[in-house]
């Protein structure tokens, strides 16, 4: 009677294997998490647009963006709501009868982008951001 030989992998071949899946997700996954943050960012951009194009909808209908007649500030002088996904705080920095600036800063999971952790939008559609110290302001997260 005759054995075959046994096939398997051996130990320095699995740790060479182990070794190389590690390097792949130790390059890989902090792109990953850059890109998800990325792809987040634009929920704050459309919130800012969409809460800006309702305020300038009660400008011409009341001819003045904090009237109380209109839905986004007929709780008080202020806007304070989430962004569509969740992923930003929107507020009012200054919301006065003839302008307006929108501000989304990031929360929850969003919270750890510093580089884009707070966008603002003007009435006049002036777009900027700003990292998470509020110093400096980045031109490349619009």
């Amino acid at each position: 009677m005759r054995r075959e030989p046994q096939r398997a992998f051996t130990l320095t071949e699995l740790m060479i294997v182990i070794s190389v899946l590690a390097l792949l997700v130790a390059v890989a996954y902090p792109s990953y998490v850059e890109q998800v943050r990325k792809m987040r960012r634009s929920d704050a951009k459309q919130s800012l647009l969409h809460t800006a194009q309702q305020l300038e909808r009660c400008y011409s209908q009341f001819r003045r963006y904090d009237s109380t007649d209109c839905p986004q500030v007929a709780a008080g002088p202020a806007i304070d709501l989430a962004s569509r996904d969740g992923f930003y705080r929107i507020t009012s920095q200054s919301l006065v009868p003839d302008s307006f600036v929108l501000v989304a800063t990031a929360q929850g999971p969003q919270a750890g982008d510093t580089r884009c952790a707070q966008f603002q939008l003007t009435n006049a559609e002036v777009r900027s951001a700003q990292d998470a110290s509020a110093n400096n302001t980045t031109d490349d997260c619009w």
